[in-house]
């Protein structure tokens, strides 16, 4: 039997879900290894631990030092902020499913890369705005995986902040 498009379209239609939840699988993966790495000691060695006759000092980070980790956090931003905007205004077309895959990697990725971004001599006000954007990404997706209604008020007001700070 010669094959047609209607034959064909299911077959299609399969490979592009078997294709959405490979990259969704993907972009969860590497948010857990992430969040794993960050809450990994940055070093391997026994580093001595203060006594009570040592007081623990704040670390201690030059304008330069701040100026270079919040140009980082802003600079990522900018590219998550432009990678977000383009993954969920894409037009669903024939293949509605990968669509919304690209959006929600995006916002996945997106969390990741802020988080990974921020460094400890990123100011304050910066770390604390990137942080509740990763927060309201990844609570925009875990409810659309929910199959809930998703508010992107949330999602709106952090990126707005963020903006605001890294101005």
């Amino acid at each position: 039997m010669p094959s047609t498009d209607a034959t064909q379209r299911p077959s299609r239609n399969r490979a592009a879900v078997v294709l959405a939840t490979i990259g969704v699988l993907t972009a969860v993966t590497a948010l857990v290894i992430g969040v794993i790495d960050l809450n990994r000691p940055a070093s391997v060695g026994v580093v001595p631990g203060p006594t009570a006759s040592t007081p623990v000092a704040s670390p201690s980070f030059t304008a330069a030092d701040e100026a270079a980790a919040k140009s980082r956090v802003c600079s990522t931003f900018e590219k998550v902020s432009k990678a977000v905007k383009v993954a969920t205004s894409a037009p669903n077309g024939a293949e509605p499913v990968a669509a919304s895959v690209n959006a929600r990697a995006a916002l996945v990725g997106g969390a990741l890369a802020l988080s990974r971004a921020v460094a400890p001599a990123t100011p304050t006000d910066v770390a604390r705005q990137a942080g509740s954007l990763v927060d309201a990404y990844m609570d925009y997706v875990v409810t659309v995986f929910a199959e809930e209604r998703a508010d992107g008020t949330a999602v709106e007001n952090a990126t707005n902040a963020l903006r605001q700070a890294c101005a």
